[in-house]
């Protein structure tokens, strides 16, 4: 929900989301870091820039015991895609608690796609945690996080101290699902790479978005690959240690 700072003001003195506020309020409280991929090229201060966008096709066994996994929910199958990019920038940047950006979710009867809020997702990884347990704690802070929605966006960027005039974006990783999340609130919305998984006859599809003065497309196909890995490791088995994932590939 976007709102004024005078209709701000309003709800917050009158005691509206109190419960809200103090959910995302007992959450976000320290340091919290927008993680992302390794950038490819320093950061600048540039309103102009282009965004590629790369394809990959999750192998057909991963994709069928995924979706298994999931018991057809794209929820859950959701909760365990982000589970997966969380590892990857976990292991490309040994970053352990991890925040990164998810779109709330479709709600019937809500058609203004721009007053749907990009929800942080706080994530703090152990190396010596299973998948598993990776999922469990990424599943509560989807349910959580989906409970507090209804709070000003504006009071969510204040709580994550952000400057509007940071040359860093508010998250610097999205993660979202086609079908129950729509794509279309991003375009308010800026970040350095954008994870849209869809699926398409039973094939889980990655397309991820990023921007090109920030990475080399040589590198964000090698991060795909490496996350295509990753769930392969998943898939053959949910209960493996992080500090035994596959990332590289034989020929790495």
């Amino acid at each position: 929900m976007k709102i004024d700072r005078y209709s701000k003001n309003i709800l917050m003195s009158a005691g509206e989301f109190e419960a809200e506020r103090k959910y995302w309020t007992d959450r976000l409280q320290g340091e919290v870091v927008s993680a992302g991929l390794p950038l490819s090229f320093g950061r600048t201060k540039s309103e102009q820039y282009k965004k590629v966008s790369k394809s990959i096709v999750f192998p057909d066994e991963v994709s069928k015991k995924f979706i298994s996994m999931s018991n057809s929910s794209p929820y859950a199958l959701y909760m365990i895609l982000l589970s997966c990019v969380n590892c990857l920038i976990y292991r490309y940047t040994g970053i352990e608690d991890i925040t990164v950006g998810m779109p709330e979710f479709k709600q019937e009867g809500k058609e203004d796609i721009h007053s749907r809020n990009i929800l942080p997702l706080r994530i703090n990884i152990k190396n010596q945690e299973t998948f598993k347990e990776l999922l469990m704690d990424v599943r509560d802070a989807v349910r959580y996080a989906d409970e507090n929605k209804n709070l000003p966006m504006e009071i969510i960027e204040e709580l994550l101290n952000y400057d509007p005039e940071d040359i860093s974006p508010l998250f610097k990783t999205v993660v979202m699902l086609e079908g129950i999340q729509d794509k279309a609130c991003m375009e308010e919305t800026e970040s350095d790479t954008l994870f849209c998984f869809s699926v398409e006859q039973e094939l889980i599809k990655l397309d991820l978005s990023f921007r090109e003065d920030l990475l080399k497309e040589q590198f964000a196909g090698q991060a795909m690959a490496h996350l295509v890995n990753i769930a392969a490791s998943v898939a053959s088995n949910p209960d493996i240690m992080l500090s035994q994932m596959e990332v590289l590939s034989d020929d790495e």
